[in-house]
């Protein structure tokens, strides 16, 4: 069985992240602003996140007024978007654990940009082998920044280049000697909403007919826009037109499946 959701604190705020686990070692450089409950706790830290931004953003970080201009001045109206961004990123993990202790050894995230779970989490790498999928570009540049940081890469981390409007998920995998006898936890988090409907049904029909039974899929979709609270559309469309200038528009939403009826 998986754990619920997220537990949330008492007031109601989600938890974030586990504490990094490497950050006894390795203290944060230089500390970075935490993004906080409405109690003044941090709702989540990790020790690599300033080393994986690129240099606009670790300028910006090292600078405290100036962090502060930007993250509560011209991001203001987006930064209610960031507790989302690290519960689902709190619940995969999670997920991960709870599977973790049913014996699952392999853990793929599909999209992995700049993720730094290989390096926060040496306690759980011990017990796995990680397949991280994405782009040559994207990898190429998180490969140059941990060198810059002198991060030493990870060696249960196997990295897959892989455009998957292109190639079906089985086939990067299979580039990398993934072992589809044994089930896994695929990670696919904030991907979904930049690719059409086709390619996000090849990706899931893919999971589903080459991976062994008793594989987790954790992922998220952008709901349709009749689905979202009145008070919380301004914020979708000011992140949606915030992407799309980046030249990332969203292409696909869904509607969520209705809650099942509880028997009593």
């Amino acid at each position: 069985p998986l754990p619920p959701f997220a537990e949330f604190s008492e007031n109601g705020q989600p938890p974030g992240l586990q504490p990094c686990a490497a950050g006894m070692d390795r203290p944060c450089r230089p500390p970075e602003p935490a993004v906080r409950q409405a109690d003044g706790q941090p709702t989540g830290n990790c020790c690599y996140a300033f080393d994986m931004c690129g240099r606009i953003w670790r300028t910006i970080l090292s600078n405290r007024l100036l962090s502060q201009l930007i993250i509560y001045g011209l991001l203001r109206k987006l930064r209610p978007i960031i507790p989302a961004i690290l519960t689902r990123a709190r619940f995969g993990e999670d997920c991960l654990e709870a599977m973790m202790a049913q014996g699952i050894d392999q853990y793929v995230i599909v999209g992995a940009g700049y993720d730094t779970f290989a390096l926060r989490r040496p306690d759980l790498m011990e017990g796995l082998t990680l397949y991280e999928l994405d782009q040559e570009a994207t990898q190429e540049t998180k490969f140059q920044r941990m060198r810059t940081a002198g991060i030493e890469i990870p060696e249960a981390v196997r990295y897959v280049r892989t455009d998957l409007t292109e190639e079906r998920l089985q086939d990067a995998l299979a580039r990398a000697e993934f072992d589809f006898t044994r089930p896994a936890v695929v990670s696919w988090f904030g991907v979904t909403y930049y690719l059409d409907r086709d390619s996000i049904s090849r990706t899931l029909t893919s999971i589903a007919q080459s991976m062994a039974p008793g594989t987790t899929v954790v992922f998220d979709y952008l709901a349709d826009s009749a689905w979202i609270p009145s008070d919380a559309r301004p914020l979708q469309e000011r992140a949606a037109a915030f992407v799309a200038r980046r030249g990332e528009p969203w292409l696909s939403d869904f509607v969520p499946p209705r809650p099942a009826p509880h028997s009593h």
